[in-house]
């Protein structure tokens, strides 16, 4: 009897390795399986696409550093965001809010800002502050959080095109988040005339065509891959 139970221990330690294995080896079969693939189906996996009316949008993918990819790989990490942005004119929205019908009485403005999210947060980013954050050169950090803020005219469109190589493995993190403020206190809105403020409403006050493009030293691999890898 002792003789069978070491026995019966001993297969299913094996049957566990063999299992443990075998996930490994079809983790690899399936990353071998995309990086051969056509790029474009690949590039689509952690690419992500806006077109059309928006009150804003913000993605969050897992990531390795800049030059510190998988078995020693020097390979570039990048968070890529090209986006133009315009103000929704008064036909594509009917009666709804547009920055053109309150533009006597507030003005508006984007923030569109990448960074890691737990550096950011040690330097007390807050995501729902964005528009009153100081997007200055002294604030943005390379590697660690940078951010443009753009003010929006009736008749005006803005582009960007920003890219960022995070300094840090994790969540990096691509936001747009519209923004206004009163243009002055004597309005009487309950809307800060001191800093812009995100614009809380539900109808969209921007038409926003936008590419964010997370890549890490491997390629375009979708995030909710990264842990079946053994290189995590």
């Amino acid at each position: 009897m002792p003789l069978l139970r070491a026995l019966s221990a001993a297969l299913g330690r094996r049957r566990s390795l063999f299992s443990h294995l075998r996930w490994h080896a079809a983790a690899l079969l399936l990353m071998a399986l995309l990086l051969v693939g056509r790029r474009e189906l690949l590039a689509s996996c952690s690419i992500h696409q806006v077109h059309g009316k928006a009150t804003g949008c913000k993605f969050t993918e897992r990531m390795f550093a800049d030059g510190h990819g998988p078995w020693g790989s020097s390979g570039r990490s990048s968070v890529s965001v090209n986006a133009t942005l315009r103000p929704l004119q008064d036909g594509e929205v009917q009666d709804t809010i547009t920055v053109r019908r309150l533009r006597d009485y507030f003005e508006f403005g984007v923030v569109v800002a990448t960074y890691s999210a737990d550096l950011a947060n040690a330097s007390g980013f807050d995501p729902r502050a964005a528009c009153s954050w100081n997007f200055s050169s002294g604030s943005n950090a390379p590697g660690e959080m940078q951010g443009e803020f753009h003010r929006i005219e009736t008749d005006r469109t803005v582009q960007v095109n920003a890219t960022f190589f995070p300094t840090t493995s994790g969540l990096q993190t691509a936001l747009l988040v519209p923004c206004w403020k009163q243009r002055s206190a004597a309005f009487g809105y309950p809307v800060s005339a001191d800093e812009f403020v995100a614009y809380p409403m539900v109808d969209p006050l921007l038409h926003v065509d936008a590419f964010v493009a997370f890549r890490n030293p491997y390629g375009y691999l979708p995030a909710l891959l990264y842990g079946l890898f053994p290189f995590k």
